[in-house]
């Protein structure tokens, strides 16, 4: 997986393994990002899409284990059903809210889980068109804070 260096988002190509090899019948299934660290159902989990925004995530906001989905579509509800029963808050991408509330909606497994709409109301137009992630404000939010405490 590659991350444009400019502007920290991850590029559009992907090279899977299973696929350079040739294997046609491969079954590919993915646990989350940072799965591993979960180690009790009193764990605060935080979901995000990029791997990129659990990793920044953690960083800035420690408190919770940060995990991600791989992408905002890509079997995102088989991946969430290890986290049944977990203290759990989805924050996804401006541009995956509204489906990652109806895929919540739509299976009893996920009932309990909160979408966080945070982004919807932090982002202005220009934000949303370039679809910000969570890392994104964090990454503001620090260069904005530190930008104020530089002596001059």
């Amino acid at each position: 997986m590659s991350y444009d260096r400019a502007t920290i988002k991850r590029g559009k190509t992907i090279s899977w393994m299973h696929t350079i090899l040739g294997l046609n019948d491969f079954n590919l299934s993915q646990c989350l990002f940072g799965e591993h660290l979960i180690t009790s159902k009193h764990d605060p989990v935080i979901v995000v899409e990029s791997e990129k925004s659990a990793i920044i995530g953690s960083i800035v906001i420690p408190e919770f284990i940060w995990v991600a989905t791989g992408g905002k579509s890509s079997g995102v509800a088989d991946k969430l059903k290890v986290l049944k029963g977990h203290k759990v808050t989805l924050v996804p991408d401006i541009d995956a809210t509204e489906s990652w509330k109806m895929l919540i909606k739509a299976d009893p497994d996920l009932q309990g889980m909160d979408v966080n709409e945070y982004l919807l109301y932090v982002a202005n137009e220009e934000k949303k068109k370039n679809q910000y992630d969570i890392a994104d404000f964090l990454l503001d939010e620090r260069a904005n804070r530190s930008n104020k405490t530089k002596l001059p």
